[in-house]
């Protein structure tokens, strides 16, 4: 608005300039044996082609400072986006953090977790009930801000199940998951079509009253060192959404607590996940990785960091293209910390209570 003002402005000084020398014409023409008419033609043309120089150089600034506007407006819209991502990340974490796990993920779980945007669609979900400890990975469909506003529905749909519902066992929890979704899913309005957005979850039950691990997963995988050999769990391929399969009921697999030692969690981020050549790095190259790295009698600190160590080097500086997340939680120490506080005299739900808060 203003650079047309003074655009203007500067057009009306140069043709008004033009009219002030008109009268001086009949002195140059003397002076130039040139007629009055031929010097009034040439003097006119000259301002018009000088005006049309102003004005083309006014142009030419009027659309910098519409640029330069423009490219203001839109930085502080970004800022404005980032700063909204910052907050939703925020909220969704307040979800995450139960009373009893003040000092989150400390101790004897490491975890990693590498947006694609400023906001994850992943999250490592756990919390103790009646002497269980639930660890939980979920990767729910999206990235940014719709990933983390499905990710707080699924958060409190895992708090339904354990609190309300009262559930205990990962398969009874997959098969509550799949129903709310379904139910959330389903539900249409005029005009807007029914979303087909869910999650896939990986569940693992740490049961330190029957000393058990129960795990169950809907397409991500889970890996166990029990009794020093690898194990992985592929879990079942049923989705948390409406699906032909939907009538099919999640299976668990058991394990004795005593036995595992170590168990690994993480989302199809950590290897769906490009090179600066352009290669992929397929999931039986992660896995592998994964494998050799968990086997080998190191602390659960140094696996975490070989396997994010890998999965940079692999992307070479590449910004990701999926939301990535890993956890690395040393069942051995929970056990021994466990049996510490049970020989200290503390009764079993307190000791598992504060066992629960160390992990975090």
């Amino acid at each position: 608005m203003m650079a047309n003002i003074v655009l203007g402005g500067l057009a009306a000084i140069g043709l008004f300039t033009g009219m002030l020398w008109l009268p001086t014409l009949p002195a140059l023409a003397s002076l130039h044996h040139a007629s009055d008419a031929d010097l009034s033609t040439y003097a006119a043309f000259g301002f018009f082609v000088m005006d049309l120089v102003l004005v083309s150089e006014l142009s030419r600034y009027n659309v910098l400072y519409e640029a330069k506007l423009s490219r203001k407006a839109l930085d502080q819209t970004h800022k404005n986006l980032q700063a909204s991502m910052r907050y939703a990340d925020g909220l969704r974490n307040l979800l995450l953090h139960a009373p009893e796990s003040k000092q989150m993920l400390q101790g004897c779980i490491q975890y990693f977790n590498q947006p694609m945007a400023n906001v994850s669609g992943d999250f490592f979900y756990t919390r103790f009930r009646e002497g269980r400890l639930y660890l939980v990975m979920a990767d729910c469909t999206g990235h940014g801000v719709p990933g983390a506003f499905l990710s707080g529905v699924g958060i409190c749909y895992l708090d339904e199940a354990l609190d309300s519902a009262r559930l205990t066992g990962p398969a009874q929890i997959l098969d509550f998951l799949r129903t709310k979704f379904a139910k959330r899913t389903a539900y249409t309005e005029a005009g807007i079509e029914p979303l087909q957005d869910g999650m896939e979850c990986a569940i693992v039950c740490l049961d330190f009253n029957l000393q058990t691990v129960e795990v169950a997963s809907s397409y991500l995988d889970i890996g166990l060192v029990a009794d020093g050999a690898w194990v992985q769990v592929r879990g079942n391929r049923y989705p948390l959404t409406p699906h032909p399969t939907a009538q099919k009921p999640f299976t668990e697999t058991r394990f004795s607590l005593l036995a595992v030692d170590r168990i690994l969690l993480w989302t199809d981020g950590m290897y769906n996940q490009y090179s600066a050549t352009g290669q992929k790095l397929l999931r039986r190259h992660f896995l592998r990785q994964v494998a050799y790295g968990a086997a080998k009698p190191q602390p659960s600190q140094t696996l975490y960091t070989e396997l994010t160590s890998f999965w940079h080097a692999w992307r070479g500086g590449e910004p990701p293209v999926d939301d990535a997340s890993l956890a690395v939680c040393d069942i051995a120490t929970m056990r021994q910390k466990y049996a510490n506080m049970a020989a200290a005299g503390q009764p079993s739900e307190l000791a598992a209570l504060q066992l629960s808060a160390e992990l975090h």
